[in-house]
């Protein structure tokens, strides 16, 4: 467990409900987290990364019910490693575009908040 105080002001932390604050405002606010009794915890971004080839393959395991025999076999093999790569880079633009939009926060450590 690390201790409220050792945190920088503008560290985000979640509560239970991951509710994302800063420790600046918990700081500022004491008294509604205890009175809550909101238990905080320190928080690691994560961003999304959508893989080109993985999203190529279950579009195609996904169509291929509506194709002959095998159809999936013959696309798949037609598949080069310039087609993934183009693939990729369009993901990956479209993920990078707007930073904070492509964010989550996993729950991590509990933190100790002295409220005395």
């Amino acid at each position: 467990m690390i201790k409220l105080s050792k945190l920088k002001d503008d560290t985000k932390v979640v509560d239970e409900s991951l509710n994302l604050v800063y420790v600046k405002d918990v700081k500022e606010d004491l008294q509604y987290f205890k009175d809550a009794g909101k238990k905080l915890y320190t928080t690691t971004e994560y961003q999304a990364s959508l893989d080109a080839r993985d999203i190529l393959e279950s579009a195609i395991e996904n169509e291929n019910d509506n194709m002959y025999e095998d159809w999936d076999e013959g696309i798949l093999v037609d598949i080069i490693d310039e087609d993934i790569a183009k693939i990729q880079t369009v993901l990956d633009d479209i993920l990078s575009r707007d930073k904070e939009q492509n964010i989550a926060y996993i729950q991590g450590q509990e933190i100790e908040v002295d409220y005395e």
